[in-house]
């Protein structure tokens, strides 16, 4: 593992579009630090499917945002064009729209490329709607073989990280740890909370073993529970929420969250002691 500081993230589009888009399985392995580098493995399947990731890590350039050649670099599939090139779609929260990236061959000058106003492919340089930050998810799309791609960089020091939550956004997690849902997201202000998973706040985690997201809604007090007031649920085949007391959120995982409310300050605690 190194500790280089121009460190690489070697890896491997609202809802509506997961009626167009679907999302592939994906098994994040174990996460291991040292000296405040830690390193994550993503499994990600290939035959053109898709996974949905996020950087769990801290950026480490003046910017404070992750490239696609700084996050991905060139360790997916290259083509000459997006037809035939490994993908990337970034969402637009304020277009409301998916924004395509594809890892060129190179034989331009240079990668990571979008489809320009005029047709003909751009670097990503030129824009910064591709660059990455943390908490922020993404699909990858990998059209060949299977493979196994990892997260590294310097793990979030921070003892709290506030993060933005309104309408429907693709997040991750801020810290590089294995977390329920329960923990990830238990004390947030401004969270709306409902007796019905369409008034409440949502989200929506990628299942491997069952091929589907799974749903969860933030429950009140209406159904008389205490159990679950104020807990995410998963609506249970009885008509009756279940606290997600065992649904876990891997490192390098991405997942949908619908705000219902106006919108809050989604305030994450680091979940560890060190560094």
């Amino acid at each position: 593992m190194t500790t280089n500081r121009k460190q690489h993230l070697v890896t491997g589009a609202a809802l509506a579009a997961l009626l167009i888009l679907t999302a592939s399985a994906q098994t994040p392995g174990p996460v291991r630090a040292r000296n405040a580098v830690g390193l994550v493995k993503v499994d990600i399947p290939g035959s053109n499917q898709l996974t949905l990731l996020a950087v769990p890590f801290t950026p480490v350039n003046t910017n404070r945002a992750y490239t696609l050649d700084e996050v991905l670099g060139t360790n997916l599939h290259a083509g000459a064009s997006a037809s035939v090139a490994d993908q990337v779609w970034v969402w637009d929260g304020t277009q409301h729209k998916y924004n395509m990236a594809f890892l060129g061959d190179g034989s331009l000058g240079w990668h990571w490329s979008f489809v320009g106003t005029d047709s003909l492919p751009q670097p990503c340089t030129q824009t910064n709607t591709f660059d990455l930050l943390p908490t922020v998810g993404f699909f990858v799309c990998n059209k060949a073989d299977a493979r196994s791609l990892f997260f590294t960089g310097d793990i979030p020091a921070a003892a709290t990280t506030s993060v933005s939550l309104t309408g429907v956004q693709l997040r991750g997690q801020p810290y590089p740890v294995r977390q329920t849902v329960a923990a990830l997201l238990s004390t947030n202000d401004g969270a709306r909370a409902h007796w019905s998973a369409l008034q409440a706040d949502q989200l929506w985690l990628w299942n491997s073993a069952s091929n589907r997201f799974d749903e969860f809604f933030l429950a009140d007090a209406s159904w008389g529970d205490t159990n679950i007031n104020w807990r995410w649920c998963s609506m249970g085949h009885d008509g009756h929420p279940y606290p997600a007391t065992n649904t876990i959120v891997p490192p390098g995982m991405g997942y949908f969250y619908k705000a219902q409310g106006p919108g809050f300050n989604w305030q994450a605690a680091k979940p560890y002691a060190a560094p």
